[in-house]
């Protein structure tokens, strides 16, 4: 009896260690909100990623691909604000129809991924 109480607590910390601590250390984006405005080629990128202190816990990495290939990756070592990210792209090439997929890595923990279809 007493092993089998081991073992099961055994496998709920590593259980733990290995799955519940990234949400203890940090967390992935809540949400992207993509614009895309046509006449400039510019791709507005809204991230949501409630944080208490940016300079520890940010977005590291957003990535932009056009119709499945990377295009831009812009790297950083804060996030703005504590409530999430911004940033702007110029995408001169995109043109209707095109996907848009931008993808937001967490510095701690997770990512999210958005996309927008050029009109």
């Amino acid at each position: 009896m007493k092993a089998t109480v081991f073992k099961c607590m055994l496998a709920g910390f590593v259980f733990f260690l290995f799955f519940g601590s990234g949400f203890l250390l940090g967390h992935g984006p809540e949400t992207i909100t993509l614009e895309f405005e046509t006449s400039t080629g510019t791709l507005s990128v809204d991230v949501r990623h409630p944080v208490n202190n940016p300079e520890n816990h940010y977005i590291k990495k957003i990535q932009i691909s056009l119709n499945g290939k990377m295009v831009q990756e812009e790297n950083y070592t804060s996030q703005k604000t504590t409530q999430g990210h911004t940033d702007a792209f110029i995408l001169e090439m995109a043109k209707a129809g095109d996907q848009i997929t931008v993808s937001a890595i967490c510095s701690k923990f997770g990512s999210k991924k958005a996309q927008i279809k050029v009109t």
